[in-house]
């Protein structure tokens, strides 16, 4: 779900709509002021000082509750100073992306979903990709997903009615197609790419190892950007090697899928590293 917001955040720059350097109290004013501005460039690498709406809701026993963005919302204005001081440093944080597709929504006066779909998904013809915010709408062909506990299987329980973090339902199809427009789409939209390609700065002028909705890093001694995550049941990995112009995704729908792991088969069966001198 993140790299489609990372894409939507530099596609609005780019179409002056916002930039990085946004407050966001300029689009949500309810978010409390805590003293530090907290802007669009925290939330996008991650480096807010926001606490993850996850980790808060199970310590309260509620994650099992429907999730919405009023709760996440609640979640945010109960915290009553940052973490670190904005850009002090990475730390993974789902409040961040959430809050991000609402200030787009806000800055385009459309719902995030809205959004993805008239500007990234139809445009590539990736026909069979949608956000879902709501946890009880239901799709076409859509593949359940499910958990093992050993001794039977249940059905995935997803309840989310939340976009940004999570809530992409796609295809390997049509992430191919999203792929392939990375590699040989319009001229005019490479500079986007290379923007999400690109690791954010941190205070101290370090990388802070996440780009626009991707990490950034190496794999197989090679420059690569990828997504990985899970819920409800679902898996999935997204890679790829901007200077091989090679890319994958993993999907499964299976809790005990090892996504990751058949991604680091597939990097070794096509990019292997190196052999080491003898």
């Amino acid at each position: 779900a993140q790299p489609f917001v990372g894409q939507a955040v530099a596609m609005l720059e780019k179409q002056g709509k916002l930039t990085l350097d946004d407050a966001l109290r300029k689009f949500i004013p309810e978010i409390p002021d805590f003293g530090a501005p907290v802007k669009l460039r925290h939330l996008l690498y991650h480096s807010s000082g926001l606490r993850d709406w996850l980790s808060v809701l199970q310590l309260a026993g509620r994650d099992r509750e429907e999730i919405t963005l009023d709760k996440v919302l609640k979640v945010v204005r109960a915290q009553k100073q940052l973490i670190f001081p904005p850009g002090d440093r990475f730390q993974y944080s789902n409040t961040n992306y959430d809050l991000l597709a609402e200030a787009i929504k806000r800055a385009t006066g459309k719902p995030f979903s809205d959004w993805a779909w008239e500007g990234i998904f139809r445009p590539l013809k990736m026909t069979r990709t949608r956000y879902r915010d709501n946890s009880r709408a239901i799709f076409d062909d859509e593949a359940l997903s499910y958990n093992f506990t050993r001794q039977e299987y249940l059905r995935g329980v997803d309840n989310l009615s939340l976009i940004g973090s999570h809530s992409l339902f796609t295809s390997i199809a049509d992430l191919a197609k999203w792929l392939k427009d990375i590699e040989a789409g319009p001229a005019e939209g490479q500079d986007v790419y290379a923007k999400m390609f690109t690791a954010g700065s941190l205070n101290n002028g370090q990388a802070s190892a996440y780009g626009y909705g991707l990490n950034v890093g190496s794999r197989a001694q090679k420059r690569a950007v990828s997504r990985t995550g899970t819920w409800a049941g679902s898996g999935a990995n997204l890679v790829y090697f901007p200077d091989q112009k090679f890319g994958f995704a993993v999907l499964a729908n299976w809790d005990y899928t090892p996504v990751d792991g058949f991604a680091e088969g597939i990097i070794d069966i096509y990019l292997p590293a190196p052999a080491p001198p003898p």
